[in-house]
């Protein structure tokens, strides 16, 4: 890939897209129904209307520094993942998504739980959505064909504690997209994503090397000897 001549941020509007049957198959057992059914679709166009999700992204030149520390635009980072799947790049894509303040502010009244789960579902599935036509879109505009993503607490390795570092390589993200961190390094809206979208012709998933086996959110089957690879 090559290099553009100034590390310039970009922002990139998203259509929202939602599935209801997808919704609806995440709803709790048993208590779907066609007043439920109803409910989810009435909810899903009321937040396709006003959900207004974005990212910014920037093309980003990566140094290792040792085995356990790399930078990335004068920014240092501890990982030992990070260190041994950047060896080697000269090019990574950090990213932050979100599905916006528009729809993180259409909330639930208070004892109306089954509403509230469902637009949890909702915006889970558009933050989801988001986060992948970002990725397409990278992949397709800077010739990626294989990729790979890590993001700050995605593994101990590379704890939530780095956000806030991570959030500095791109300037005023709130004025730009509306994403705040709190205290203990959570985005606000609570539905956005931070990321790294590196080249990596291996498959490499984060979680293959996440001993957390109760994870609901697992893309990949834990590998013992992938951990002790990048761990070591």
């Amino acid at each position: 890939m090559k290099k553009p001549a100034e590390k310039e941020i970009h922002q990139l509007d998203i259509p929202a897209e939602i599935d209801v049957a997808w919704v609806l198959k995440w709803m709790r057992p048993g208590r779907t129904s066609v007043r439920v059914e109803e409910m989810a679709r009435e909810l899903a166009e009321k937040a396709r209307k006003i959900a207004r999700p974005k990212a910014l992204y920037k093309i980003s030149y990566p140094r290792v520094i040792d085995k356990a520390t790399i930078e990335i635009d004068g920014i240092t980072f501890k990982s030992k993942v990070l260190s041994k799947l950047f060896t080697g790049l000269d090019t990574v894509i950090p990213y932050i998504a979100t599905i916006g303040k528009e729809l993180d502010a259409l909330n639930a009244e208070r004892g109306e739980m089954m509403k509230g789960f469902c637009l949890e579902i909702i915006k889970t599935l558009v933050l989801g959505n988001a986060s992948e036509y970002l990725t397409e879109y990278i992949k397709k505009k800077y010739k990626m064909p294989r990729i790979a993503r890590m993001n700050p607490g995605s593994l101990d390795d590379w704890p939530i504690t780095e956000q806030r570092s991570f959030l500095s390589l791109f300037d005023n993200v709130e004025e730009r997209i509306g994403v705040t961190l709190s205290s203990g390094g959570v985005l606000k809206p609570t539905k956005s994503v931070s990321s790294i979208i590196f080249p990596n012709e291996s498959g490499f998933i984060p979680c293959q090397i996440c001993p957390n086996l109760d994870c609901p959110t697992r893309k990949a089957k834990y590998n013992p000897e992938l951990h002790k690879q990048y761990l070591a």
